[in-house]
């Protein structure tokens, strides 16, 4: 008996390192559960997602005007041509694009030469006006308040939508990337999929993140495409008061990105569906199988001892004597 335990407990060690533990185990690791497929609701998230950070990439691109004014023979040479607008910059009179720090560069440049110029030169240019009577129009604008005054104002203007576009580019970039990365984000929520409480509590936060992500993603090219319309508006009524100027009215950059907003705000509303049932499904069960609670990389309660398929019927187990001993 004594001869039989110690050769079966040598057969047991054998067994544990040979390729027959190595694939019992990789059968028991097998039987884990697969992840759950991706519901519709989430691959209609994510295409939304995606969809709309392209539109938000796009409309970033200068070529792609937010506002266009047809052009206006009533106002002569200056805008002979039509004039688009987008968040780099506007179009001039000859059709080539200027971006606003160009354009605010030049009014600016015009306002300080004015402001700044030989006071015996103005004195000289109010005599002529008086004289002409014509308030200084056909002198030259630097002799002309009117002009004086719609030039600081076109600086003015141009500086804040500089500004507002700058700020508009950065945001569309901001949100394009936080919409790009939906899908991962998914993906990576299947790892915490289980009963388990620890699993339950890592699965709602990744939620909440995916939650998180794609209210940026609304959010940020919500920002830029409302501040820019507005201040533009703005712009165009501000600087048509004093002087001509055609107005810009929304164009192909304005009604991608209000698309792009339409499209994020839907898969806003998926995400915080699926959060508040992520939510409520965390106050079920929470204590969870051995399975779930098995750390990663170690076998689980349906490992089978390979040393147990060296007994035989009748023979006990090894490490044991016959019965009655």
């Amino acid at each position: 008996a004594i001869v039989a335990q110690t050769t079966s407990a040598k057969l047991s060690h054998q067994v544990y390192n040979t390729p027959l533990r190595e694939l019992v185990f990789t059968q028991t690791m097998s039987k884990k559960k697969k992840p759950p497929p991706t519901s519709f609701c989430d691959q209609l998230m994510i295409g939304l997602s995606v969809f709309a950070g392209l539109l938000a990439l796009v409309c970033v691109v200068p070529k792609v005007p937010y506002r266009y004014a047809e052009s206006y023979a009533g106002f002569h040479q200056r805008f002979a041509m039509q004039r688009s607008y987008s968040l780099w910059g506007s179009t001039d009179q000859l059709g080539s694009v200027k971006s606003w720090l160009s354009l605010r560069s030049d009014a600016c440049k015009k306002m300080k030469e004015m402001n700044s110029q030989n006071p015996l030169l103005a004195a000289a240019g109010a005599l002529g006006a008086s004289k002409v009577g014509t308030g200084g129009a056909a002198i030259g604008c630097e002799f002309w308040q009117i002009c004086k005054e719609d030039v600081a104002q076109r600086c003015n203007q141009y500086s804040t939508i500089m500004a507002i576009g700058i700020t508009g580019i950065l945001f569309n970039i901001i949100g394009a990337v936080a919409l790009f990365m939906v899908p991962m984000m998914v993906n990576a929520e299947k790892e915490f999929t289980g009963k388990s409480k620890k699993k339950k509590k890592k699965y709602v936060e990744a939620v909440t993140m995916t939650l998180q992500t794609v209210a940026a993603g609304f959010v940020f090219p919500l920002l830029s495409y409302a501040m820019y319309m507005l201040a533009t508006d703005a712009m165009f009524h501000a600087l048509a008061k004093k002087t001509a100027y055609p107005y810009g009215y929304a164009y192909i950059g304005a009604f991608m990105s209000g698309g792009g907003v339409i499209f994020t705000l839907i898969a806003v509303l998926i995400a915080f569906r699926r959060w508040s049932q992520a939510g409520a499904d965390k106050g079920g069960d929470e204590e969870g199988s051995d399975d779930d609670m098995a750390p990663a990389g170690e076998p689980s309660a349906e490992f089978v001892d390979p040393g147990s398929l060296m007994s035989s019927p009748g023979m006990a187990p090894p490490g044991m004597g016959p019965p009655g001993m």
